[in-house]
């Protein structure tokens, strides 16, 4: 298990695409936080949501389909 805050910081683009390239190749569970949309996008094929009221949301897919569910879900 990997715990990652904000993994991308600092990092040149050489040093991102490295970085991409060995989490997507690990094979154990990753937990990360992050401001670099591309990067989740990358990375991430679930996302847990924490909404401050003490329950879990988790949400299939990337950070995009995420977006794309929570405005789906605010017009109905």
């Amino acid at each position: 298990m990997l715990l990652l805050d904000e993994p991308t910081n600092h990092l040149d683009t050489d040093a991102k695409e490295a970085l991409e390239y060995a989490l997507e190749e690990y094979d154990g569970g990753i937990i990360t936080v992050s401001h670099d949309r591309w990067f989740l996008d990358k990375i991430c094929d679930t996302i847990w949501e924490l909404p401050g009221d003490g329950s879990l949301w988790v949400w299939p897919g990337n950070y995009s389909e995420y977006i794309k569910r929570k405005e789906s879900m605010k017009n109905k």
